[in-house]
């Protein structure tokens, strides 16, 4: 499976398990995509995932791939939700969260503010 080509948002989806391989898969087949990076820390989820995106860049970290990408969706286990996304945020990015947008109301307040 190949990525959109030319100019266009540069996305990373942190999270390789079940929702994060949906958003890769739907994102390479958008025409306003140039490029999706794929992060996880589970070398065994990357490499999984990598195999069917062959030209999608793979990171460990998101820190690695901020400097990267115009967008962040974040597509891990709810607890993480709110740390990734804030670093995201810190960044500059984009920000999409997989729902919940935080397992508690006060991680919720914390990204909307």
């Amino acid at each position: 499976m190949e990525g959109g080509t030319g100019d266009g948002l540069r996305v990373a989806v942190v999270g390789c398990g079940y929702w994060g391989s949906k958003h890769v898969r739907v994102l390479h087949a958008l025409d306003g995509v140039a490029e999706v990076s794929i992060v996880d820390s589970r070398a065994d989820r990357l490499q999984a995932l990598a195999r069917n995106f062959k030209t999608a860049p793979c990171y460990a970290e998101l820190r690695s791939a901020l400097p990267h990408v115009d967008a962040v969706v974040v597509a891990t286990p709810p607890s993480m939700h709110v740390p990734v996304a804030l670093e995201a945020i810190a960044a500059g990015k984009h920000v999409l969260v997989e729902k919940p947008l935080a397992p508690t109301t006060a991680g919720a307040r914390r990204l909307i503010k």
